[in-house]
């Protein structure tokens, strides 16, 4: 079968929303094989009106990056907002919208827990002032719903922190940085028990946030 550049292009296209393994068993070919394939069309240029899961590369643009510039496209998300990106992100699929991908799954995340309305309308207004390029003194980097170990970011404060619902049920505000590096894994109550039984609740936590 002949891999035409246009058949690569809707590979990589493809690649954003499906895994490897799923796409090689659909293609009939063997798990490497497809890693060739898809090495092989990342080296294709990208074009104005390629896709890549919600977004549609608009033109080519430009990001300043310490003393030099750094090579980027605006690109025009689903929901009618536009962000731009450096390419090797768009390539590996780390970005995959402007913002309002992950601000989607806050909500459905919210709705699961049972979240109050005003919560769900605080977290609704956080992901949309991300995704529309919220400054950096803000929530830069929204992790509106998402869970760190016992504890469900919902909504940002200020400087940098987050108020924090821990599974225990007490609600603390807590910086975002800990939070993401892992230092942070509730409000304090792991911190009264064993070692081995910190770990078994961590991993009971992580299932559940699976499951949910």
């Amino acid at each position: 079968m002949r891999w035409t550049e246009d058949r690569l292009r809707a590979l990589r296209q493809e690649r954003s929303t499906r895994t490897v393994r799923q796409m090689a068993e659909e293609q009939g070919i063997t798990r490497q094989g497809m890693d060739q394939l898809l090495e092989r069309a990342k080296q294709l240029p990208i074009i104005v009106g390629e896709r890549f899961s919600r977004l549609t590369v608009m033109a080519e643009a430009a990001v300043p990056d310490c003393d030099r510039v750094r090579r980027a496209f605006r690109c025009l998300c689903d929901c009618g907002s536009t962000s731009t990106v450096r390419p090797e992100k768009l390539l590996s699929g780390r970005t995959k919208s402007c913002g309002c991908l992950r601000a989607d799954a806050a909500l459905k995340r919210a709705v699961r827990m049972r979240m109050s309305p005003e919560r769900r309308s605080e977290i609704a207004r956080m992901g949309a002032r991300v995704s529309q390029g919220g400054s950096k003194n803000s929530a830069s980097i929204n992790i509106a719903g998402r869970r760190f170990g016992l504890l469900v970011a919902l909504r940002y404060e200020k400087n940098r922190t987050w108020l924090c619902r821990c599974n225990c049920g007490v609600e603390k505000i807590l910086h975002g940085a800990h939070l993401r590096g892992g230092r942070t894994k509730s409000c304090g109550c792991l911190r009264q028990i064993s070692p081995k039984d910190r770990a078994r609740v961590l991993a009971e936590a992580e299932a559940d946030a699976l499951d949910e």
